[in-house]
């Protein structure tokens, strides 16, 4: 099975700047996955510009995802909860819904470089989507099937890069599509 790595794509310049609610201010939790304060429905504020484009895909702070990316995600996987976070912006009036995975985290114990070494590989080999943290990031690796699927459907905001699983390690390679 092959895997890569989703980001935002680099071309999207004017994505939304989030502003947490003041009881998520201890962004470490979240960036750790840590997203028990954060309730089932939540209203997040948007600081707009006249260009924001609110794309299939947000990493920061958190990943969130659009509703046809979520129905994507649960062809492969129907187990994934969801959190719903709706955006408001705070100039424009934009309101837009977005959904909060609650993924797998997968524990990867060293990172060097464009390498990770993790455990329990078998277990991750038919896993749709799931993050992949370790000491100093957390990364969000998904299946070449969800990956095609994505294309397939125009989903926008995306950036991938292709990684390799070599008995207990991955490698990162290529360019970032």
């Amino acid at each position: 099975m092959k895997f890569f790595l989703l980001s935002e794509a680099k071309e999207y310049n004017h994505r939304p700047q989030i502003r947490l609610p003041y009881d998520l201010k201890d962004e470490i939790y979240i960036r750790k996955g840590n997203y028990n304060n954060i309730g089932k429905i939540s209203i997040w504020k948007v600081h707009e510009s006249e260009m924001n484009f609110y794309a299939d895909i947000l990493m920061e702070p958190v990943l969130l995802l659009k509703e046809k990316v979520k129905e994507v995600i649960q062809l492969y996987n129907q187990q994934i909860q969801y959190k719903q976070v709706i955006l408001l912006g705070d100039k424009k009036d934009t309101v837009e819904l977005y959904y909060l995975p609650l993924l797998e985290n997968v524990k990867g114990i060293s990172e060097s470089g464009n390498r990770f070494r993790i455990i329990n590989i078998p277990s991750l080999l038919w896993k749709p989507m799931f993050i992949l943290c370790t000491e100093q990031n957390r990364y969000v690796v998904v299946n070449i099937e969800v990956i095609e699927a994505f294309l397939k459907r125009r989903i926008t905001g995306i950036g991938i890069q292709a990684i390799s699983i070599i008995n207990e390690e991955i490698s990162v390679y290529g360019d970032k599509y």
